[in-house]
C-alpha cells in the first residue's frame, strides 16, 4: 500500500473517530435535558425548567385545539439562552398562513423564542431588564 493511501486511510479513521466522539457528545447532552411529546410534538428543556415545559405544553395543546400540531416537530427550550426554539415541518415557508397561525399561537404560549432567525415575545414578556426583575420581586 502506498504511503499516500496509509495517510488517507488514517485520516479518515481520524475523521470518523471525531465523529463518533461528537455522537456520543450529543448523546450525553440530550439524556441530560428533560424531554415528553404532547400531541405529537418533541418538547425539550434543557435543564427541566418547570415554567419553560408549561410554556411549551400549552403551545403543543394550543396547536392541537386549532389542528396545526402536525406542522411543528420539536420545541426546545435552551435554559441558559432563556429562548425556545421551534422546529416546524420543512415544506413551510415564513409567509404561508399556516406558518403565520402557528407564530400567532407561539406568541400567546411561549415568552421568548427564535423564528427564522429572529427573536420573538409573547405580549407578557418582560422586554427590559426593569420589567424582569419586577416580575421576579413580586
Amino acid at each position: 500500500m502506498s504511503q499516500e493511501k496509509v495517510v488517507m486511510e488514517i485520516g479518515s479513521s481520524a475523521s470518523n473517530q471525531a465523529r463518533v466522539q461528537r455522537d456520543v457528545h450529543v448523546a450525553q447532552v440530550a439524556r441530560k435535558s428533560y424531554d415528553q411529546v404532547a400531541f405529537g410534538i418533541t418538547l425539550a428543556t434543557r435543564h427541566g425548567v418547570q415554567s419553560e415545559m408549561v410554556e411549551m405544553l400549552e403551545f403543543a395543546a394550543a396547536l392541537h385545539k386549532t389542528g396545526l400540531h402536525d406542522n411543528v416537530k420539536t420545541a426546545f427550550y435552551d435554559s441558559k439562552a432563556n429562548v425556545c426554539s421551534i422546529e416546524i415541518s420543512e415544506w413551510l415557508r415564513e409567509e404561508d398562513g399556516v406558518t403565520r397561525a402557528i407564530l400567532a399561537v407561539a406568541k400567546q404560549t411561549i415568552g421568548q423564542f427564535e423564528w427564522f432567525g429572529t427573536i420573538q415575545h409573547a405580549p407578557w414578556f418582560p422586554k427590559d431588564e426593569d420589567e424582569a426583575s419586577e416580575v421576579r420581586d413580586e
